[in-house]
């Protein structure tokens, strides 16, 4: 049936060039007749001047940050696809360097893939650094959450099915580190496709903890002036992305170059 539907189509938008790929391989479209938009997040509710100083803090104090202390947040169900055990790899090494004084919150839902949860929280331990990560669930408040934040962690070890998190977190204004599967990587700007001092953040390999911890230790290691042009650019990118109108816009411009042509 979806087959039919888009061997019918004039136009078939895909939410990205990973996707758009995949059809032409399987569904044996002609390129031409695809259009790459990619799905919209509401970057109203995901800006910096829409989260409170009052909501960022109420959420490090349930989750026991000290105000002086970095942040940085992995969202996304506890789940072995999502990559989070080497993030706790990676951690070893970022506090194995001599930086203590960060904390690692783990934010989704942690119940689907007990097992998994489990083995994650055991690394922690073994590595000697479960006092510095926090498993703290589904939140609420994911805004906050990712404002909170001093730097957002996607680990991927698969396709995601949309890629939202990596757009969320820059349209927050914050330095992303994510993984080069599925449409992950169309959603950011680094080298290659971008000079380094146009980048909105980082992208390693899936499952590659040396990559990873050196891409959240440059994030780290960025000045004041560096973290907030690097902030701004991505909330930028975010909205130039990702924004509800520029996605109607672009949707508007493909129905309007179907009715043209039908003129």
């Amino acid at each position: 049936m979806l087959r039919s539907s888009l061997a019918r189509g004039d136009r078939v938008i895909a939410p990205s060039a990973y996707v758009s790929r995949a059809m032409i391989k399987r569904y044996k479209l002609k390129p031409d007749r695809i259009t790459v938009i990619p799905r919209a997040v509401d970057t109203a509710t995901f800006s910096p001047a829409a989260v409170s100083a009052d909501r960022i803090a109420a959420l490090r104090r349930i989750w026991g940050v000290l105000p002086d202390m970095r942040m940085v947040l992995v969202p996304g169900r506890v789940a072995p696809w999502n990559g989070q055990m080497s993030m706790i790899d990676a951690a070893r090494l970022i506090v194995g360097g001599g930086d203590r004084n960060i904390v690692f919150v783990f934010a989704g839902e942690h119940l689907s893939h007990p097992r998994f949860a489990r083995s994650v929280r055991r690394q922690a331990r073994v590595h000697g650094i479960d006092t510095l990560c926090r498993f703290v669930g589904h939140c609420a408040d994911m805004p906050a959450a990712l404002a909170a934040a001093d730097v957002v962690v996607v680990p991927s070890l698969e396709p995601p099915l949309s890629g939202r998190a990596a757009a969320e977190a820059q349209a927050i204004g914050r330095p992303l580190v994510t993984t080069t599967v599925g449409m992950l990587p169309e959603n950011l700007l680094c080298p290659p496709r971008m000079r380094d001092e146009l980048r909105t953040g980082w992208l390693v390999r899936p499952g590659n903890v040396g990559e990873l911890t050196r891409a959240v230790s440059s994030a780290l290691a960025l000045d004041v002036t560096g973290y907030e042009a690097l902030g701004a650019r991505a909330r930028q990118f975010a909205e130039f992305m990702f924004s509800p109108q520029s996605v109607a816009e672009a949707i508007r411009g493909v129905y309007t170059s179907l009715l043209a042509r039908d003129m």
